[in-house]
């Protein structure tokens, strides 16, 4: 198991007005294209106003590292549940991969504070798994590695939805 811990300060009114950017369709999809995600379908979705939970299937530009494709076979594409939780202020993201079955796991809490007036923090941390002998941990350091990398493409893109969006 790796861990990895990411955060950023956003300037924002609230820790709301960053919820309701993560949740704008429109910046989404934005996020995907950025993140090289060519396709996103919803499976499942509900919602009884203190707990949402979506589950979608998503398909990446990018393959598997040429390390990994001997233990896999066809392309990739992965599982994503989400579970927001209003009343913690936070995001729980379960991710499973569908080339590795139940050997490879992305668990991931997105968390939202306000150390100070018009700067919400966002706290990005989880762990990745990948239970292949001798190049697990090379596959989950690079799956870290490129979480990170991710959310500094996105977070630019964030940033100017909320210059752009103020709350009223």
């Amino acid at each position: 198991m790796t861990p990895f811990h990411f955060e950023h300060d956003f300037r924002a009114a609230s820790v709301e007005h960053v919820f309701r950017a993560y949740f704008d369709p429109q910046l989404s999809a934005e996020h995907d294209r950025l993140s090289g995600i060519v396709k996103r379908e919803e499976l499942e979705h509900t919602d009884d106003g203190a707990t949402m939970q979506r589950v979608c299937r998503v398909w990446p530009e990018r393959q598997l590292p040429v390390f990994v494709r001997p233990f896999v076979s066809g392309p990739l594409h992965y599982t994503e549940r989400m579970t927001f939780d209003r009343p913690r202020q936070r995001i729980d993201l379960d991710i499973r991969p569908s080339v590795l079955g139940k050997r490879t796991q992305i668990r991931i809490t997105y968390a939202l504070s306000q150390p100070k007036a018009g700067i919400v923090r966002r706290v990005y941390e989880g762990d990745v798994t990948v239970e292949i002998a001798v190049v697990g941990g090379r596959a989950e350091r690079m799956i870290a590695d490129d979480i990170g990398k991710v959310l500094s493409t996105v977070e630019p893109c964030t940033q100017e939805w909320l210059d752009a969006h103020p709350l009223v």
